[in-house]
């Protein structure tokens, strides 16, 4: 996970994670707070090409600091989040109705997966539609695209 800071163009000197888990350390959590509001743009990596997790969604929702979160999967798909002004829920909230999406939109999952898709591809489209679905209920701007 990398972190920039807006104001001044520079990577934030933090490690946050390890290579298949983002941790925010008391270091990282410490700077995040005490940083001005929509002044940092946070980025990492999702092996699988998958959208926001609700892990993602939460920390972009805890720190105000955060203006951009961006998810970049190794097939080169990109994910934009950004909160802005819509609705700060709880982790707890975020996961609720993350899981509640899951299960709508689920047998549109199984359908691509017995149509020859593979987990991977099926997966990144669930998660897609989920984001897409919180960032409407939340007035979040999120979009998908290629580098």
């Amino acid at each position: 996970m990398l972190w920039l800071d807006k104001k001044y163009n520079q990577l934030l000197p933090f490690k946050t994670g390890t290579k298949s888990r983002v941790d925010i350390g008391k270091e990282a959590d410490r700077l995040l707070k005490k940083s001005a509001d929509s002044s940092i743009i946070s980025i990492h990596n999702h092996p699988g090409s998958s959208a926001f997790s609700p892990e993602d969604l939460s920390v972009a929702c805890k720190y105000t600091a955060i203006d951009t979160l961006q998810v970049v999967g190794h097939e080169g798909t990109r994910y934009y989040l950004k909160v802005g002004k819509g609705f700060r829920p709880t982790r707890f909230y975020i996961e609720s109705r993350f899981n509640e999406y899951y299960a709508i939109i689920y047998p549109k999952f199984e359908h691509l997966l017995n149509n020859k898709a593979t987990h991977t591809e099926a997966l990144k489209e669930l998660t897609h539609v989920i984001n897409i679905e919180l960032a409407k209920r939340f007035n979040w701007e999120y979009r998908r695209g290629k580098l």
